[in-house]
């Protein structure tokens, strides 16, 4: 639920205009690493089962973890506020195929991903592939439905991914935005651990 992604606590609720101090709470008490883990790998994407994002349509369930960084979540299914919240942040909702998941596919969360086609062009509902490359080094890949539907969706999308550059050519220390820039680029979007 929203409250799994970035808990509705008191702690947290004097922080709600300060986005970067909101997002050190994401994923707090399901998974207290998380955090830590998107900053060391510079963002990622999350896994998740089904109904991601019900409960209350907080913007800052899908606001936090696009701060991280996180460029996608792939999950069974999708509460239909969030999704339109993850577009909205410019984060890409992607959908398993049915009988898919991250159980039937043995993710344990060390993998790194592959989302191929993610940054060059998304059309609505299309199927796009993900290779998963595990800790072992051995590799399996899966199909899995962007659920951007529309055209419209896909503006808002794109619209937010500018908005985003804009801000950081604006506030970021000139290192910080190279790095950043130069992770913009790519034909190819690895994201993952």
């Amino acid at each position: 639920s929203t409250d799994h992604i970035l808990p509705a606590h008191a702690a947290i609720l004097a922080y709600r205009s300060n986005v970067p101090a909101i997002a050190e709470y994401v994923f707090r008490f399901v998974d207290p690493g998380f955090v830590a883990r998107a900053k060391e790998c510079g963002g990622g994407l999350i896994v998740a089962g089904q109904n991601y994002g019900q409960g209350s349509s907080r913007e800052h369930a899908a606001l936090a973890p696009m701060y991280l960084g996180v460029k996608a979540v792939i999950a069974q299914s999708f509460e239909r506020i969030h999704r339109s919240n993850l577009i909205g942040m410019g984060v890409v909702p992607l959908q398993f195929k049915d009988g898919e998941s991250w159980q039937t596919l043995g993710l344990k969360g060390d993998e790194t991903v592959t989302i191929n086609g993610l940054a060059s062009g998304l059309k609505p509902r299309t199927m796009m592939t993900v290779e998963i490359t595990r800790a072992d080094g051995s590799t399996t890949s899966a199909q899995v439905q962007c659920r951007i539907d529309t055209l419209d969706e896909i503006d808002v999308a794109r619209a937010q991914e500018y908005a985003l550059l804009s801000m950081l050519l604006a506030k970021a220390p000139t290192a910080d935005l190279l790095t950043r820039l130069e992770n913009l680029q790519g034909d190819e979007s690895e994201i993952g651990k």
